[in-house]
């Protein structure tokens, strides 16, 4: 750094660059010797700012992975929980198979048949109509009678109507 003087350009007008550069650089050493370095301050600072902002990244990591550790837990509770519980009701479902498998049937389909005959007897008691026989019917256009046209279907009407119809 012998030639540093070429490059220096002073604030003050001056007659030689190598001696104003010299004074103001003794100038700058008496300056720094007085006042504490910056530098230092900001890097303290820095380092402070820093193991803060690292302290927090690690309090947030251990505080997410502790609450992972309780969700793992609780799942695995509810889990073994769940299957205490389906083991339950799958005992408990074989012991009401059991139960009806033992006990006999109460009805006899023959007097579910004969039920079903005496119903369908009381039908064509209070029917208009016999079963099986369709009325001719008039037409409303030609006034000439004729078979009822597909779909059309009687209905059985309870006694006490039949007389009023």
């Amino acid at each position: 750094m012998q030639h540093a003087h070429r490059a220096y350009q002073p604030a003050r007008p001056c007659g030689s660059r190598y001696l104003q550069h010299k004074w103001d650089k003794s100038d700058f050493e008496r300056h720094r010797d007085k006042v504490p370095p910056v530098a230092d301050f900001f890097l303290k600072n820095i380092k402070v700012f820093l193991s803060t902002v690292v302290d927090a990244q690690q309090l947030e990591e251990e505080r997410v992975s502790k609450i992972q550790r309780d969700n793992h837990a609780l799942c695995g509770a509810r889990a073994e929980k769940r299957h205490r519980e389906l083991l339950q009701v799958t005992r408990e479902n074989r012991a009401l198979l059991e139960r009806l498998s033992r006990c006999g049937s109460r009805y006899s389909v023959a007097r579910w048949h004969e039920d079903w005959l005496r119903s369908n007897g009381y039908g064509d008691i209070i029917a208009r109509y016999p079963r099986g026989a369709l009325p001719e019917k008039v037409s409303e256009r030609s006034g000439k009678t004729g078979p009822p046209r597909e779909g059309l279907s009687f209905v059985s009407v309870p006694v006490g109507w039949a007389h009023q119809v």
